[in-house]
This record gives structure tokens, C-alpha cells and sequence, in this order.
């Protein structure tokens, strides 16, 4: 174990083991009046909280790797707000578990909490806030919570992913939203298995306020005939200026053009649209859905049908337009030229290409691809300049960008 304080900061981890004893941590979190920031990483230590210290000036706290002791839900609440911490601006969970807590309900009163992180807390059923001054919440896979009650009229930045638990409270200054959606399901799945409710009620709540919206769009396979959970259940979404959609295909990676088009057909003011497909080179992929017609790399083409081409798509007032991780076949150039169809005033339009579907040698197929997107303009190549991908997989290339501009 070890721990310091350095300044107004405090800092404790310790190390992991196959089983750590229960940790009582009154005697090493006595009150200070002085301490600002605080990070307890405990590595899955079980662990009862301070029962009666108090921070005054701590702003910035974090909690990694904790599992509750017996009992202990209380102390967390009572941690994580003013009674505690009367000057909690910042507050950070990640890997909490509540299994032993005896509660599976959180309950939060921070009057001068900013920004509050959540990530992968176990057994957390129920979380209830009463932060009148939070502008930025991230509740981002708690799997088991069932319900959010907010006190919040000033948020202006969520994140709700990939959780099905339903919001209470009013949200009317939500402009940038982050959330999860499914584009199908089968027509024999259960009727009362929609993955999507409570995103959508989330949506509609949000409306009039929301200018940045944030998808993750899962694709799932369908074998035979599938119920649109798009077209006729998200609202319209008039004051949405951006829209950047990651696309999660689990069926043919270039078929995502349904779901992607049935989302699109919401929005009528987008001034900026970023599409970005799963680049992972190890996602599922069949070859033999490709019928290449000749010798000509150009010519790759798919036999999936244009199912989408009666959406209502209509976005005048595009500017710039962001597409990831494209393969380079027919069907997603026909989809990418009928959303542009409409988008008279383009500025700018970036592509690139997933080079571990496209070889080297076939450059050719991506020239063309861009060069039949659009017409008069400019195409400037260079590769990807994000690199992270590539060095995990110890990569020399991923991708291929292109930038389109129009001329003078």
C-alpha cells in the first residue's frame, strides 16, 4: 500500500491482489480542512468509507476499483456530497460495485457539483440527484440502472450509454447528447423488447434544446424480415445543427445504410454530419458478398439492395460532411451521393478509406470512389493522421483520407 499527500492533493492505491482484506478507511481519511483533490484507485478492495470525516475545501474527488463492504451504500452517498464535501465540483466513479452495499440505490446532494463521471458501477439500481449546479453528467455503462431521477435545470452535456433505465426530471438546457440506439430487430422478437424506449423518451424530452447529437448506432443481424425501430419512433429533430454517428455493424459491414438512413431522415438543419464505421480489422466480414465484375479496381461492386432510397433526406443547409472507415463498394457510394443529393452549399467533405478491405495497390478504386461522390472541387489525399488504432495493432497504414473543397 501507498499513499501521500502532496499540497492540497491526496492520493491512494493500492496493490492487487487475489484477495484483499476489508479496508476501514476512517483513520486514513481523517477531516482536513486545507485538501483539494483526492483519488483513491483501491484496485477492487473491499472498502467502507469515512463515517465522519469531512473535506471542506475538496473539489476534485475519484473513485476507481471499489468494492463496497457490507453495509457501507450510505457512506459513498454520503462521500459524494455536501454533508462531506461541501465544495465537490468534479466528481469521478469508475468500477464501483455495490454487490455487498446492502442498498442498490444512490442518492446524491452536491450543491456545488459541476461535473459527474460514472462509469461501469455495478449493482446500482437507482440513482437519485439533487445537483442544481451541474452542467456535464456521463452515466456510461451502469448495465443495471433501472431509473435517474436529475435535479439539474442547468445541464447542458449528457451521456447516457449504453443504459435502458429510464430519466425522471426536467432537462431544458440539454444541447449536446450522447446515446445508444438500435437501427432493427426481427419480426418474431418480442414486442416488448425495445432496447431503444428510453433514449427515445430521452430524445423527445430533450428536443427543443438539443443542438449536438451523438449516436451509437448498433446494426444487429437479422436473418429474415425486420421491424424498423428508427423511421417511425425517433421525433424530429428541427434544432440539431450536428450529428456524428458511430456506426456498430454486426451483419454485412457495408449494409448499414438502412438504420443510418432512417436516422438521417430526422433531422432537417444539419449544418455538420459525421459517419464513422466499426474500423476494427477484426470484425466480422464476408468476401463473398463482393462480386468484382472485371480486372478494373473500380469496378467492386455488392449485391445489397438500396432499400433506403425512399427515405426523406433533406439537408439544404449541410456544410461539412465526415465520412469514416469506408470500404469503397458501389452501395456506399449510391448511399453517400443520395445524402448529398441535397446538400447545395457543401464546403468541405472529408472520406476515408479502411485500408485492411482496400489493398494498396487498388488506390485506383478509392480515386474513383471520391472522384464520382462529387463533382466540381478539389480532392486532396493524405493518410490518417490518428494513429492510436495503428500503433496498438502495430500497423504501418489504416487508412486513407481524402478532402474534398469546392473550387474558387
Amino acid at each position: 500500500m501507498r499513499h501521500q499527500v502532496k499540497g492540497f492533493q491526496f492520493n491512494l492505491r493500492l496493490p492487487l491482489v487475489n484477495k484483499t482484506p476489508l479496508m476501514d478507511l476512517d483513520e486514513l481519511l481523517p477531516s482536513s480542512p486545507k485538501l483539494e483533490c483526492m483519488h483513491l484507485g483501491l484496485n477492487r478492495a473491499e472498502v467502507r468509507l469515512p463515517r465522519t470525516a469531512v473535506f471542506t475545501s475538496l473539489k476534485y474527488l475519484t473513485l476507481e476499483f471499489v468494492e463496497l463492504a457490507a453495509g457501507s451504500g450510505h457512506l459513498l452517498a454520503r462521500l459524494s456530497s455536501s454533508m462531506c464535501c461541501p465544495s465537490l465540483q468534479k466528481l469521478s466513479m469508475m468500477y464501483i460495485n455495490f454487490e455487498c452495499a446492502w442498498t442498490k440505490e444512490l442518492v446524491l446532494d452536491a450543491g456545488e457539483l459541476l461535473e459527474l463521471s460514472m462509469e461501469a458501477v455495478d449493482d446500482m439500481e437507482l440513482l437519485e440527484l439533487t445537483t442544481p449546479k451541474l452542467l456535464y453528467l456521463k452515466i456510461n455503462e451502469c448495465g443495471d440502472l433501472k431509473s435517474l431521477t436529475v435535479s439539474a435545470p442547468g445541464l447542458k452535456e449528457l451521456t447516457y450509454s449504453p443504459n435502458r433505465g429510464l430519466i425522471h426530471g426536467p432537462l431544458p438546457c440539454v444541447w449536446r447528447l450522447k446515446i445508444d440506439l438500435i437501427t432493427q430487430k426481427g419480426e418474431d422478437d418480442n414486442d416488448d423488447d425495445d432496447e431503444n424506449s428510453s433514449n427515445i423518451c430521452l430524445l423527445k424530452r430533450c428536443s427543443s434544446s438539443l443542438r449536438c447529437l451523438l449516436v451509437h448506432l448498433y446494426v444487429p443481424w437479422v436473418e429474415e424480415r425486420h421491424i424498423d425501430l428508427i423511421k417511425n419512433n425517433i421525433p424530429q429533430l428541427p434544432n440539431v445543427t450536428s450529428l456524428l454517428v458511430s456506426i456498430d455493424v454486426e451483419c454485412q459491414r457495408h449494409s448499414f445504410g438502412d438504420g443510418v438512413a432512417s436516422l438521417l431522415a430526422r433531422f432537417k438543419n444539419l449544418k455538420y454530419l459525421s459517419l464513422k464505421l466499426d474500423d476494427s480489422p477484426y470484425m466480422g466480414f464476408k468476401t463473398d458478398e463482393y462480386d468484382s465484375e472485371d480486372d478494373e479496381a473500380f469496378n467492386f461492386t455488392c449485391n445489397h439492395s438500396d432499400n433506403w432510397e425512399s427515405s426523406n433526406i433533406a439537408l439544404a443547409n449541410l456544410r461539412e460532411a465526415d465520412f469514416r472507415g469506408m470500404t469503397g463498394t458501389g452501395c456506399e457510394l449510391r448511399f453517400l451521393q443520395f445524402v448529398l443529393a441535397s446538400a447545395t452549399d457543401l464546403q468541405s467533405v472529408t472520406v476515408s478509406f479502411n485500408l485492411y478491405f482496400i489493398e494498396e495497390v487498388q488506390d485506383s478504386r478509392m480515386h474513383y470512389f471520391v472522384h464520382t461522390l462529387l463533382g466540381d472541387g478539389t480532392w486532396t489525399a493524405r493518410e490518417n493522421e490518428d494513429r492510436d488504432f495503428d500503433k496498438l495493432y502495430k500497423c504501418s497504414k489504416f487508412s486513407k483520407l481524402y478532402k474534398w473543397t469546392p473550387s474558387p
